[in-house]
């Protein structure tokens, strides 16, 4: 405990790891060591068996730092604890916990360490008093520790020990209705949010005070100053909203030698998102189907439907409550203000329109030599009307690519193969700050196509080719035949609402041009980095799985001396 706080030092880690599921025992254990731990802390974490978790750290460490000598976490609480570490059970779940977020004084650890009271009589200088021990500690001074059967519970002042130690509701009823979020799971960090949400909503607040001033620096750059005036103060309003519904948020981490794994849990009060998610059922649409085998930097695949998603009217209406035009610099600019609020305004209404229309997407995107293609669908109840609401929403003057001068042309209907196809131009104006990022994005003379094909609305972005791809070719194998695309999604809970899957060695080298790096050739396919959201009941939940071959891959695209 001497060197630096316990808490923040292993959570700090666990957190970093960025955690496969492993397996560990039930969480009978676990529910012992809840019982003991208050639940008012505002970060509070549990480790079912340190000593693996150690293990599997260590080996992802070395796997990703070959020749790394940095002590592991285990190493590290040890010294911290000195001579209670030799006392302590590693293998059995430990908490941690602090007053504050900042916290770096106030750790407190709930410890199993069978037959501690006989043990700490060996320390001549140990004192007891009214059931307190108090021990010289380093350049702690001391740590005060109380006994609760097999654990103990050790804090660094009196008054941290008897919160710590207090009766009340604990983790074990908190968590009593979610504790699946600890099966094969090696720790949980839960968040109270009651304790730091007004810290949380003042920052939101002074974030709202600053978007005049960020629309203001973003007007010679090319922005829009009312998109952008709107957008932020809309952001921060949705967050103040967000942030007083929300109750807790759960992260439940694994780690192996293969592969991480993240579940962010989080739970609401009463309010508009709580009603929402009880309504919600889970995807009834298969991800990517009738997408055909391809390579890709991300895939996306989505059953949310429009017309039962409220938020995203609210966020709407808030755009064009907040959408006013930005004070005029100069003679006859306030007309021109006011016409650009006007056309930012009829963007977002037409946005809110097309969102309502469809129930839910598929879209995977590829970066070829020639630029950004994509090839995805919509699935309606109406599918005809939502192909009209997309062509008319993209032959308006859309402010949200003013920066980027894009703008599109509608070309007219098409017959590619048996499919009647509507094609749109993409236009880019050179003189927008921009433009460049476009050219390399989309490449040249890209085009955006739209038919109705199989009852779902098909579309794609890419060459004259890619269209005629798209529209007339047979797939030979469906995109979820891919073995990397298979592995990935069954690493994915079963009750989810959206998928999306990230290849990135792929995508490194895809934005290489943008970020102004020597172009790093064809990346063989691999495996991607793999997300869920469930939006079904409570609570909400975030899965993320990470394989370390997929950050391998990404080292090794950096380093083409290394073989792919």
């Amino acid at each position: 405990m001497h060197r630096s706080n316990i808490v923040w030092t292993a959570a700090l880690c666990l957190t970093l790891a960025l955690p496969h599921a492993t397996a560990n025992g039930g969480t009978e254990d676990a529910t012992q060591l809840l019982r003991l731990m208050p639940v008012d802390f505002p970060v509070t974490v549990v480790v079912l068996d340190f000593e693996k978790l150690d293990k599997s750290v260590s080996s992802v460490t070395k796997r990703l730092k070959p020749g790394s000598t940095e002590p592991g976490m285990l190493a590290e609480l040890k010294s911290e604890l000195g001579v209670i570490a030799e006392w302590t059970d590693f293998s059995r779940p430990i908490g941690l916990a602090g007053r504050t977020l900042q916290s770096d004084k106030d750790g407190v650890l709930w410890l199993r360490a069978p037959d501690f009271s006989t043990k700490v009589k060996n320390i001549e200088t140990a004192t007891q008093e009214e059931g307190v021990w108090q021990i010289p500690f380093g350049e702690a001074k001391n740590v005060f520790v109380k006994v609760r059967g097999d654990y103990i519970i050790v804090a660094k002042s009196r008054e941290m020990l008897t919160k710590a130690a207090g009766d009340g509701k604990t983790l074990a009823d908190e968590l009593k209705p979610r504790l699946d979020l600890l099966h094969n799971r090696d720790a949980l960090i839960h968040v109270n949010i009651e304790p730091v949400r007004q810290t949380a909503l003042g920052g939101i607040a002074n974030f709202a005070q600053m978007a005049p001033m960020l629309a203001m620096m973003a007007g010679p750059q090319g922005g829009d100053p009312a998109a952008i005036t709107g957008f932020f103060t809309t952001v921060a309003e949705a967050g103040k909203k967000y942030i007083e519904q929300l109750a807790y948020v759960d992260l439940a981490i694994a780690v192996s030698d293969q592969a991480g794994d993240l579940a962010v849990a989080t739970g609401y009060k009463a309010g508009p998102i709580k009603n929402y998610l009880a309504k919600q059922k889970p995807a009834g649409l298969p991800a990517f189907a009738d997408i055909p085998e391809q390579a890709y930097v991300l895939a996306v695949s989505s059953h949310t439907p429009g017309d039962e998603f409220p938020f995203v009217d609210y966020f709407c209406e808030q755009m064009m409550n907040a959408t006013v035009p930005a004070p005029a610099t100069g003679e006859g600019e306030s007309q021109s203000e006011a016409n650009q609020a006007g056309a930012l305004k009829d963007a977002i209404r037409a946005a809110q329109e097309l969102y309502r229309g469809f129930d839910g997407f598929n879209v995977v995107m590829a970066m070829s030599p020639g630029g950004m293609q994509a090839l995805g669908d919509y699935s309606a109840k109406e599918p005809d009307k939502l192909l009209e609401l997309i062509k008319g929403y993209m032959v308006k003057v859309n402010p949200f690519m003013h920066q980027f001068g894009i703008t599109y042309e509608l070309l007219g209907p098409k017959k590619v193969g048996d499919v009647q196809v509507e094609q749109f131009a993409m236009k880019v104006d050179p003189t927008q700050p921009g433009a460049e990022v476009a050219k390399v994005m989309y490449g040249a003379n890209p085009r955006f196509a739209l038919g109705i094909t199989g009852g779902r609305l098909r579309y794609c972005v890419g060459s004259d080719e890619h269209v005629e791809r798209t529209f007339t070719a047979k797939a030979a194998k469906p995109f979820t035949s891919n073995r990397y695309v298979q592995d990935a999604i069954a690493t994915l809970p079963a009750k989810r609402n959206i998928v999306a899957l990230i290849d990135l060695a792929t995508a490194f080298s895809a934005f290489a041009p943008l970020l102004k790096m020597p172009e790093l050739g064809p990346i063989p396919p691999g495996p991607p980095v793999a997300i869920a959201v469930s939006l079904v009941g409570d609570p909400a939940r975030v899965d993320i799985h990470i394989p370390w071959r997929a950050i391998e891959r990404v080292m090794q695209a950096t380093a083409p001396e290394e073989p792919m």
